[in-house]
Order: structure tokens, then C-alpha cells, then sequence
């Protein structure tokens, strides 16, 4: 169950002060027809883009501070809540109910369509992620899933649809815009800065808004305690095994302060007990009030942890609700969990 049908109050990431120019610039920019067609952008940062420098105005202090953004324009105080609760939830019921619904969503995707030539990578998928949920993007090989993630985050434009991140319409927008408004992804092929060190990894991240190298030090030594790699931060990046760059992908994403975290397979190739602190880690962030979407094919995993699973199957949203009635629905069983795991189930 949600934090918000509990009735549980949690403290947001504060919003970090002198960074309101920067926004309406991306505002503004949003607000024109975006170019008709562009190349896929490419760069070692989570959404960030190459090449982005510090932006000025911004002294982020803790690892608590989200992206500006406007959160409660147009929302009439309906813009739902985040920030720490008490206990950390595991199966957590629908986030579908009465408070939800009422809610403006953080993340909106209406009719989003992805097409290859003939081929339909995605088709015509809508989705709601509201604030604080873990929410799963399940499905087979080839469903869409990765697609969808580079539509949302701005690496792909979309053939059709509509993208909206806390009230702003980012269809189509570069990816180190959408980044600045506080929605950041991972990749599924770790991009480790291998010739640089573990701490400038993520103090790439950080100078998304941290306005000179001893604010984004600080950022980064706080991530890197969080995610448990302070102790490597003097290692190069090509040092690390395949657990420990994953966990310095995720690092350097919250570096740049998202209010909306997006994984893409970040369990993939993981031990059980290196899958066991990633999803303890997933639940430390939503405790501290960001909000994920993640892309998973570890089953055992994903499902104890999240608020709300969405399937793809060939391009289309097949299913979506509570892991339990998820992996009950027939169509989902036939399409990818098989027989084996709903019985297990």
C-alpha cells in the first residue's frame, strides 16, 4: 500500500534553491514544436548529454535536494506527497486507489508509439507513475521495454504519443534537459568512465548542478556512502567488477538529483547476494522519497519490491496492477512467466 493511503507523511528531497532560470528555460523550450527529426545522443552520464558543464545558481548541500521543477503549478494542491516513512515496505499493495486518482501523476505516458520502419517497437502504450512508487516494466525479450525508456528519457523520439514529467509536456525533448527536471536513467550496458576514478564517475553527475568541483566532491561522497562504494572511490573505473559498476551507474544517476529514478536491468548478471543489496538499496531510495521505474527480468527480485508492475508483450501493454494480480492474469502467464513461476507463486 502506498504511503498516501496510509496516511503516512514523508519529507520530499527540498527543492534546490536558485535554479528557477535554469527551469524556465527548459520550459520554454518545451513549449515550441520540437525539431522533426534528430540523431540519438549519446554520452557516458545518465540523460545527462556530453559536454554539460556546472549550472550556475546551485549549491546543492545534501543528497536529499531534488531538480526544480514545478510541483505544484496546476496541480491544485493534488501534486501527492514523498519523503521518509517509518518502515521499509516489501509487496506493497495498489497505488491505484482513491488518493492516486485524485493526484496528478509525476509520470504520464498517453498513446506513446515507437516505430522502426514497419516494426512497432512500441504501440500506443499508456502509463502513470505517481510519487514514492517502485514501479515494474516486466516482459520478454523484444517487448519494448528498453524502447520505452529511451522514449521517456529523450534518446528516441517518439512516432506518436505524449510524454509529461511533473505537469511538463517532454516529448521529444534532449535528454539532458529532461535530466535537469529530475528524471534520470540508467543503461542497461554499464557506461563506466573506465580511465576515470570511482569518485569522478559520479562527480560527473554531480556538476549537472553542483557549481564547482568542491560542491560536486561533496555530492559524490555522499552517493558513493549511500550506494556503499566510498571505500573504492580513488579506484579507476575499470577496476570494478560487473555489481560494483552497476551500482556506480546508479551512483552517478543520483548524483544529479532526479526526482525519478529509472533503472534498466541494474540487477542483471548479479549474485544473490549482490541482488539482495540492490533491492535493499531500491528500498533505501524510495524511504528517502524518490520515486523508480525499473526494468527487470529477475522475477524474485522485482516483485517483493515493487508498488505496481506494468507488462509488455511485442510493443504493447498487455497487463498492470499489483505483483499479485499480475502474476495471476492469464495473459501474463502465457506471454512470459510461464506455468513454472505462477505455481511457485
Amino acid at each position: 500500500m502506498s504511503p498516501e493511503m496510509r496516511g503516512e507523511t514523508r519529507q520530499p528531497w527540498p527543492e534546490v534553491e536558485g535554479e528557477v532560470e535554469a527551469v524556465s528555460e527548459v520550459e520554454l523550450e518545451s513549449k515550441h514544436k520540437p525539431e522533426p527529426e534528430r540523431e540519438l545522443e549519446r554520452g557516458p552520464g545518465p540523460g545527462c548529454g556530453p559536454g554539460r558543464g556546472p549550472e550556475q545558481g546551485s549549491r546543492p548541500s545534501s543528497l536529499h535536494r531534488g531538480a526544480p521543477g514545478p510541483s505544484t503549478a496546476g496541480t491544485n494542491g493534488t501534486g501527492g506527497a514523498s519523503g521518509t516513512g517509518g518502515t521499509v515496505r516489501t509487496g506493497a499493495t495498489d497505488t491505484t486507489g482513491a488518493t492516486h486518482a485524485m493526484a496528478r501523476p509525476l509520470l504520464e505516458v498517453t498513446g506513446l508509439t515507437m516505430r522502426f520502419g514497419n516494426l512497432a517497437a512500441n504501440d500506443n502504450v499508456s502509463f502513470n507513475v505517481h510519487k514514492g512508487e517502485i514501479v515494474a516494466l516486466i516482459g520478454p525479450n523484444g517487448a519494448g521495454k528498453t524502447t520505452c525508456f529511451n522514449c521517456i528519457s529523450g534518446f528516441l523520439r517518439p512516432t506518436a504519443g505524449r510524454v509529461v514529467f511533473d505537469g511538463i509536456d517532454i516529448t521529444g525533448m534532449r535528454p539532458y534537459h529532461i535530466c535537469r527536471l529530475g528524471l534520470t536513467r540508467t543503461f542497461q550496458i554499464v557506461k563506466t568512465l573506465r580511465d576515470m576514478t570511482v569518485e569522478e564517475n559520479v562527480m560527473t553527475g554531480a556538476f549537472l548542478r553542483a557549481p564547482g568541483k568542491r560542491e560536486a566532491r561533496e555530492v559524490a561522497a555522499e552517493v558513493l556512502e549511500l550506494t556503499g562504494l566510498l571505500d573504492k572511490r580513488a579506484k579507476p573505473g575499470r577496476s570494478l567488477t560487473i555489481a560494483e559498476r552497476k551500482r556506480l551507474e546508479i551512483a552517478r544517476a543520483l548524483a544529479t538529483r532526479p526526482k525519478l529514478l529509472m533503472l534498466d536491468e541494474a540487477m542483471a548478471g548479479l549474485n544473490p547476494t549482490e541482488i539482495k543489496d540492490a533491492m535493499d538499496l531500491c528500498l533505501r531510495l524510495r524511504e528517502a522519497g524518490l520515486t523508480l521505474v525499473v526494468v527487470e527480468h529477475i522475477m524474485e527480485a522485482i516483485m517483493p519490491i515493487s508498488d505496481r508492475v506494468i507488462v509488455l508483450s511485442s510493443g504493447q501493454k498487455i497487463a498492470q496492477g499489483t505483483p499479485e494480480e499480475v502474476t495471476a492474469n492469464e495473459d501474463v502467464i502465457k506471454a512470459y512467466l510461464g506455468e513454472k513461476y505462477h505455481a511457485a507463486s
